[in-house]
Parts: C-alpha cells; sequence; structure tokens
C-alpha cells in the first residue's frame, strides 16, 4: 500500500469512527486533522463523511461551510451534496468565490448535485476560472442542468 494510500485509509477510519460514535470530542478531532490536512488525508474523510450515519454530522457540517480553513469547507459543501442536503443560494455563491480551488470546485460541482439552476449565472462566471478542475466542474454542473452556453463551450473544447 502507498503513503498515500494508507493516508486515505486513516482518514476513513477515522472520520467512520467520529460519525458512528456520534461523539462530541472525536469529531472535535476530526475537526483538527482537517484543518491541517493533506489532500490524500481529505479525501478519506470526505469519503467517509459521504456514507457515515450519525446526526450529529449534518449540523457539524453546516457550521463547517463558514469555517476559516478552507479543507473543512471544501469538505462540507462536498458532502452535504453528496447528500443531497439542500444548501443555501447565498452560501454556494460565496463558496464559488472562495480563495481556494478545491472549495470553488466542490461548491460548482455541489450546484449540479442540487440543480440549483438559479445559480447557473454564478458557474458561468467560473467557466473562465484560473483552475481547471474548476472550470471542469462549472462546465460538468451547467451541462447536467441543461445550460446551453455549457454545451457548447464542451462543443468548442471537443473540436
Amino acid at each position: 500500500m502507498s503513503c498515500e494510500a494508507a493516508a486515505r485509509s486513516r482518514g476513513v477510519v477515522a472520520a467512520w469512527t467520529a460519525c458512528e460514535l456520534d461523539n462530541e470530542l472525536h469529531l472535535d478531532e476530526l475537526y483538527g486533522v482537517l484543518s491541517e490536512s493533506t489532500l490524500m488525508i481529505w479525501q478519506g474523510i470526505r469519503d467517509a463523511l459521504s456514507h457515515a450515519g450519525g446526526e450529529l454530522v449534518k449540523p457539524r457540517l453546516f457550521r463547517w461551510l463558514h469555517a476559516a480553513h478552507w479543507p473543512l469547507r471544501a469538505v462540507s459543501v462536498d458532502v452535504l451534496s453528496f447528500r443531497r442536503v439542500s444548501i443555501p443560494a447565498e452560501d454556494l455563491e460565496a463558496l464559488c468565490a472562495d480563495h481556494a480551488a478545491l472549495v470553488r470546485a466542490c461548491a460548482a460541482a455541489a450546484i449540479g448535485r442540487l440543480r440549483m439552476s438559479a445559480l447557473a449565472p454564478v458557474l458561468a462566471q467560473m467557466f473562465d476560472d484560473d483552475d481547471p478542475q474548476v472550470q471542469d466542474e462549472a462546465l460538468s454542473s451547467a451541462v447536467l442542468m441543461g445550460d446551453q452556453t455549457a454545451i457548447s463551450r464542451c462543443r468548442e473544447l471537443a473540436m
């Protein structure tokens, strides 16, 4: 097993345990790990939170939408939208303008997952983002919602 896979696995185990125990202390520890995580640990924690039960998870994820550390904002918007939990449009719009590219990409993906067509203009502004992952997520989400500008843009890119 590679070091990256091991880090991701540790993230999954830690997050799953914290959620299943429904214990504030464990979730606080998870907060600390996430706020200084590498991408692999972030992915592992995101994977676990996406599927874990526990009643403490959802309210905490909503609080993390406004956290000071970008990994927390990214994981919260990604997991909430994966679970198809409604996220306020103003929060998604703010996250689409975040300084961290991963947060912007996750917010763009959330708009598509939640089919929030009212935010299509926000996605259109992201088509020319400096980060390719953000561009991809914005285009994918807009295409999912049938946005003709995004569909035309994808055709142009394919040619």
